[in-house]
């Protein structure tokens, strides 16, 4: 283990990966965290639904960026348009963490 941390400090690149992803899943999670506490919707233990059709999301649906694109904002199961403002937050939350990472 001790090895493995010592590789990620000494290797900026692999460490701001790290850190893009941990920052993307909290982005994900802020945006649940959106569109769930105004609507009075169980944060905790509520499953993920898409907001046309309440079809209750698969895991390959929430990985954060990659399932946006993958699915081309488009709903598997219904085929609805998905806000770009997802991704662009999850990016966003990214950027910030791998930013963070380098200081």
């Amino acid at each position: 283990m001790d090895v493995l941390l010592m590789y990620i400090e000494y290797n900026p690149a692999l460490k701001a990966g790290l850190f893009f992803c941990l920052g993307a899943c909290v982005g994900s999670f802020v945006t649940a965290l959106h569109y769930r506490i105004p609507r009075k919707l169980n944060w905790s233990t509520d499953r993920s639904r898409c907001t046309s059709c309440h079809h209750t999301l698969g895991i390959r649906d929430l990985v954060p960026i990659a399932s946006w694109l993958a699915m081309r904002g488009h709903c598997r199961y219904c085929g609805a348009s998905i806000s770009p403002r997802y991704p662009l937050i999850e990016v966003g939350f990214g950027l910030l963490f791998a930013l963070i990472s380098c200081l």
